[in-house]
């Protein structure tokens, strides 16, 4: 027969192994909020399926109109923002002003700074990371296929699914901190505003396929509002842009990585693999079925150029970036360096690149490889 006393010892004796046990279950219980990772490297992604929505708002700020429909292919994006444990990972620093708090988002990083995060990683891990276009950032705010039509992102309630202005104490907080949206993304209202791929212009009426935004050269998007903004900055379709330069204590970003990525990272590496660090992208040009010749040849022949610019005689070079994949495809457009007032002559640039017949791979150790280019194209009108 087991006495009170036999419980009493028994509670006493095995105190430090009920201690243990209330700090594994607890650990398991918040394992899904904390999101310090073994592996900094290692950003946690959402799967986002493609399809087709309506971009904006008709009760929004001029910038938000026109409503008009947008169709985005399937992609993967961060669950949560980049924390200052993984920036400073692949940088080595951490430039955020609410420091010592791992698992916050990074912040006070400019879209200059993010691209150059962006090439380390991927030079550390083999994928090809980058950031969202608006286009898929307002899609997968608004919760993909799953959307409710909230207006912030996961709620109608800020509070409950984003650090804001009323509730943030005036600082940034860790990710993951508040209701996830539809789609089991966390943040993307409130706690830093996230850089965009996107030049920051003004929206087309027409439908479109997977949009790259304006061909501006002043400022990137960012979206999602902050710490630091309103209500009514934090709705889905508010839009914000900012000097690429520009650095402040409420400007973070996440990550996208394309679909095909996941399922060809590992052989992608594999068949990139050289005695050193794994690489995926090097800044070599790619070769143009019939060089350079044809290459320009093929642009003069396609390039239609806006009204405008004729009658306003705009002349000087475009810059435009993008990126030849191993399988000779150019993708990932655009514009470096522009025209002042020639908007529309970058749209056409990056219109014509986007014709291009395949490319030739750059190699490296006799294997293809993902290269950066970089084209002048030359307007004289």
């Amino acid at each position: 027969m087991i006495t009170e006393g036999d419980l009493c010892y028994f509670y006493l004796k095995f105190i430090p192994l009920r201690n243990l046990i209330t700090a594994l279950l607890f650990f398991i219980g918040t394992a899904e909020s904390a999101v310090a990772q073994k592996d900094p490297l290692n950003h946690e992604m959402i799967f986002v399926e493609g399809g087709t929505f309506q971009m904006g708002s008709s009760s929004g700020e001029s910038d938000e109109k026109p409503v008009h429909s947008v169709t985005v292919s399937a992609f993967n994006i961060g669950k949560y923002e980049v924390t200052q444990a993984q920036w400073t990972a692949v940088m080595g620093n951490n430039p955020s002003s609410f420091s010592g708090c791992e698992d916050c988002p990074v912040e006070r990083v400019s879209w200059n700074d993010v691209q150059d995060f962006i090439r380390k990683l991927n030079a550390q891990t083999g994928k090809n990371y980058r950031l969202p276009t608006e286009a898929e950032w307002e899609y997968a705010a608004k919760g993909g296929k799953s959307s409710k039509g909230y207006t912030y992102s996961g709620s109608n309630d800020l509070n409950s699914v984003a650090w804001n202005i009323d509730n943030s104490g005036r600082k940034t907080h860790a990710v993951g901190g508040k209701q996830a949206n539809e789609l089991g993304v966390c943040d993307m209202t409130g706690n830093v505003w996230e850089w965009c791929s996107d030049w920051y212009g003004t929206y087309n009426s027409y439908s479109e396929t997977n949009p790259t935004g304006a061909s501006s050269v002043q400022h990137r998007v960012l979206r999602g509002g902050s710490w630091n903004a309103s209500a009514y900055y934090c709705r889905t379709a508010d839009r914000n842009g900012g000097n690429p330069d520009i650095r402040y204590y409420y400007y973070g970003f996440r990550l996208v990585l394309p679909v095909e990525d996941e399922s060809k990272s590992e052989i992608q590496t594999e068949t990139i693999k050289t005695d050193e660090e794994p690489l995926t992208y090097v800044e070599q040009d790619a070769e143009y079925p019939g060089g350079s010749a044809a290459l320009y040849k093929f642009i003069s022949e396609n390039l239609v150029y806006p009204e405008d610019a004729v009658e306003n005689e705009i002349e000087g070079r475009i810059f435009v970036k993008f990126v030849v994949d191993i399988d000779g495809i150019a993708k990932e457009f655009e514009i470096e360096q522009g025209l002042t007032g020639g908007q529309s002559l970058e749209r056409a640039a990056l219109d014509v690149c986007k014709k291009f017949p395949k490319f030739r791979p750059a190699m490296q150790n006799g294997k293809p490889v993902r290269s950066y280019f970089r084209l002048p194209i030359k307007f004289e009108l």
